[in-house]
């Protein structure tokens, strides 16, 4: 599937890109998934099962080394995206790649231990009503998602963290949806802005498209009900016929976005993957096709980016446009892709805003393995984190 049209463009932005990580490498202190080593590791194992480059090899290790000295001082939070969670759902990850000794999954992590600090995340979680992806149950659902098919000791807490994600629901008439707890930091803004107390975001980092990818993972095809009412929620908001964007951030009636910030984060494209890949995932047509509706419409209200991550940048808007015509074979989405690779080569976006971070979510990193990605030289499951496989 050749997906770029200007391959050469595209590798000599790879290779800046990759140059810079192998000189900042060893000074990310950082052992997150989202900002730190973790997510290197994820680059340097994709990287090195195509490149087989040495250097690729020892930068893993490195990493690798960096996350289970985290691990053994207990030094990162008890979260997915920006801690301790996240950590080791890369170890698995790199154990799975066949680049860890399967026989030293012993050695990953103790599961006891584990199981201990997530009951009283998940408890914790609950508590607050926190449903976030990156920090509260949805994030949680996520890691136990992977942790169940390594050990089945976990399924226990897997159906408690799926328990307490329905008990604090809002399920009514309207759907179902999930609120943001108030002293998360995310939606202090607005909520100050606005003086509400209970804002839904709608977006795949933040918002309920994430708690229903998860959701789709952990249930299957069981339980079918709950996943289409988050999707009635959320149709409720949708406007075809606005010239901004499909689906607003959030529930705010009167928040009016001014600017389009079609973003991997909180964009309408992410938003538009999610219905597109759970409604082929249980074969509702009505899902599938109002996700390509809302990604169609969504291309022609333009693009405006201030940064060039896949977190908030044009390389997530790229590759999700990627992530579509995979999924959907649309020649539009491709189309597009180019065009919007064509203006950036066409307005000379300055390489040093591609490597001031390192990181995978807000960096180099995340750039790199998108750009790799996109030219096939890398496969794509790396992005599970993205709720994107």
């Amino acid at each position: 599937m050749n997906f770029v049209e200007d391959v050469d463009y595209l590798e000599s932005l790879f290779h800046s890109v990759d140059s810079h990580i192998t000189l900042k490498y060893k000074n990310k202190d950082d052992a997150s998934l989202g900002y730190g080593q973790s997510g290197l590791a994820i680059y340097s194992a994709y990287n090195y099962l195509y490149s087989k480059d040495d250097l690729n090899l020892s930068n893993l290790f490195y990493s690798l080394n960096s996350i289970i000295d985290d691990l053994e001082k207990k030094s990162s939070h008890h979260t997915f995206m920006l801690g301790q969670y996240g950590l080791i759902w890369a170890l698995l990850k790199i154990k799975n790649l066949g680049l860890i000794d399967s026989t030293e999954n012993q050695n990953l992590f103790n599961t006891e231990t584990l199981k201990i600090n997530i009951e009283h995340s998940i408890n914790s979680n609950r508590d607050k009503k926190n449903n976030d992806f990156f920090n509260g149950l949805t994030g949680l659902l996520f890691f136990l998602n992977s942790l169940i098919k390594e050990d089945d000791e976990f399924i226990p807490l897997h159906e408690l963290c799926i328990k307490y994600m329905m008990k604090i629901s809002i399920n009514d008439e309207k759907g179902i949806r999930w609120g943001f707890p108030t002293e998360e930091h995310y939606a202090k803004p607005l909520m100050d802005l606005y003086n509400k107390k209970n804002i839904v975001f709608f977006g795949l980092s933040h918002g309920i498209t994430a708690t229903s990818s998860v959701l789709s993972r952990a249930l299957g095809t069981n339980n079918i009900h709950i996943i289409l009412k988050t999707f009635k929620y959320l149709d409720s908001y949708k406007n075809i016929n606005s010239k901004i964007e499909i689906l607003p951030q959030c529930n705010l009636i009167n928040y009016k976005k001014t600017e389009i910030s079609n973003t991997w984060a909180h964009g309408n494209l992410a938003i538009a993957f999610a219905y597109i890949s759970i409604g082929k995932k249980l074969n509702n047509r009505k899902l599938f096709n109002s996700g390509i509706e809302i990604a169609k419409e969504s291309i022609t209200r333009g693009y405006l980016f201030k940064s060039l991550d896949i977190c908030s940048g044009i390389f997530g808007y790229l590759y999700v446009l990627y992530k579509l015509y995979k999924i959907t074979h649309l020649e539009i989405f491709k189309i597009h892709a180019n065009d919007v690779i064509k203006d950036m080569k066409k307005k000379s976006t300055p390489r040093s805003q591609l490597t001031n971070e390192i990181g995978i979510l807000y960096g180099a990193s995340g750039i790199g393995l998108s750009i790799s990605t996109m030219l096939g030289k890398t496969d794509d499951d790396w992005d599970e984190f993205l709720l994107l496989s």
